[in-house]
């Protein structure tokens, strides 16, 4: 998830995780800053590698990162 950059120029980007546990869907974000795709658990890494990349506003981004945040 790609929101524009801050004020400063830092990247606002994401990975959104969903994993199923039975019939529930646990979401989860992180924060990418400048590690890449390893800013997410090393388990995922490389669906973050491959992950799509969206398009998202700066309002979107700030709230998946505290309602979903690692």
């Amino acid at each position: 998830m790609c929101a524009p950059n801050d004020y400063n120029g830092n990247p606002r980007r994401l990975y959104m995780g969903f994993f199923r546990d039975g019939e529930n869907v646990k979401t989860c974000a992180w924060d990418e800053g400048y590690s890449g795709h390893h800013a997410v658990p090393e388990p995922y890494r490389g669906a973050a590698y491959e992950a799509v990349r969206r398009e998202i506003s700066a309002s979107d981004y700030r709230r998946y990162l505290k309602v979903f945040g690692q």
